[in-house]
């Protein structure tokens, strides 16, 4: 009787192991698919405010427009301001300021680029134009 008893657990205890298996195999391919299907909805549920004609085009406007103060040249500065600003629903930019400071007049220049920049593409949420607020880098090299 002991050994029927065993065999029976052992077939139960394979039988749950098995369904187990099964079914975690099944949420975990349920999950992934909702995991895929919220990329795909998030993808579509935002889109960032994009410069027009592209990263490319924006390092060429901040090179061609970007004037080197003189008080930093003469005392060799290098570094970064970083600007923060908004993108606004019609894609203008609003609210610009400078959230790290390289001083020596760099923080001017870098305010004074970014203010007069085209306007962007504005950022979306489910297809309506929303405000972002931006941050960017901009470099002084000497070299």
């Amino acid at each position: 009787m002991k050994a029927f008893m065993i065999i029976i657990f052992a077939a139960f205890t394979t039988l749950t192991v098995a369904q187990s298996k099964a079914t975690a195999n099944h949420i975990s391919k349920e999950i992934a698919a909702l995991n895929s299907n919220d990329k795909d909805t998030e993808k579509k549920a935002f889109v960032f405010p994009a410069y027009q004609g592209g990263k490319k085009a924006l390092s060429t406007y901040i090179a061609q427009n970007l004037d080197y103060p003189d008080l930093a040249k003469e005392n060799g500065i290098e570094g970064m301001v970083i600007i923060e600003f908004y993108i606004a629903e019609d894609g203008s930019i609003e609210k610009v300021g400078v959230d790290k400071s390289l001083g020596f007049g760099c923080d001017e220049a870098a305010l004074k680029v970014v203010k007069h920049m085209p306007s962007w593409s504005p950022a979306q949420l489910r297809g309506k134009n929303i405000t972002k607020k931006m941050k960017m880098p901009i470099y002084f090299s000497l070299r």
